[in-house]
């Protein structure tokens, strides 16, 4: 176990707040790591391209007003973006955008495995879980794998890990549904279908009462 000095820790400032004059960044926005860059997403017009010191503003082409920024996530070298309308958007240059097959219902993408991507998309019934291997195409199930209330549907942030034994999971962590819950969950799955929520599961086993971060 090691204990770190939080004095220790040294930070330095890299740039100003987007929110200045010479930015203008307001509302929602989304950041990703591209081409050793940082792009942040804030309008479907434009974007912030820079090292963390200096940036300039690009034009986006292609993407409509109703997208949605906190969707964007990256996956096999492809960014993609869903609209409120539930169309999906993809780039390969980050800046030149076009409509996907994959639109159509689509709620949220959640992330991608090695070889799919995982993404909710509403029925008849609710919004369902949903996977495409081809990215053309989803190879849902109808559905099947519902979507849990607790389930985050914004700003979701993934990483996706293997065990000493090569057990491999996908770990999410996303904007709370209740805006007043304070408490946090994990959910995880080695499929894309079946979902886990770590500190849910505990908390209706009644092994935890609460959980606050």
């Amino acid at each position: 176990m090691h204990q770190q000095e939080p004095d220790s820790i040294e930070w330095e400032r890299m740039t100003h707040s987007f929110t200045r004059n010479e930015y203008k960044v307001r509302g929602k926005q989304r950041t990703v790591i591209w081409n050793n860059e940082f792009y942040l997403y804030y309008s479907h017009e434009s974007v912030f391209v820079g090292d963390g010191r200096s940036w300039s503003e690009k034009t986006l082409n292609g993407l409509p007003a109703t997208v949605n920024v906190t969707s964007l996530i990256r996956h096999l070298d492809v960014l993609y973006m869903v609209t409120e309308d539930g169309d999906v958007y993809t780039s390969q240059d980050a800046l030149n955008w076009s409509r996907s097959d994959l639109s159509g219902n689509v709620i949220y993408l959640i992330a991608g495995f090695p070889d799919r991507l995982a993404g909710i998309r509403s029925g008849q019934d609710g919004n369902y879980f949903a996977v495409t291997s081809d990215y053309t195409t989803w190879d849902d199930e109808g559905d099947t794998y519902k979507v849990d209330k607790e389930f985050p549907l914004d700003r979701i942030s993934s990483v996706y890990s293997t065990n000493a034994i090569n057990q491999s999971k996908l770990f999410i962590m996303g904007e709370n549904i209740n805006a007043n819950d304070t408490i946090s969950y994990t959910w995880f799955s080695d499929d894309g279908y079946k979902w886990g929520g770590i500190i849910l599961s505990l908390q209706r086993k009644g092994l935890v009462r609460s959980w606050r971060i």
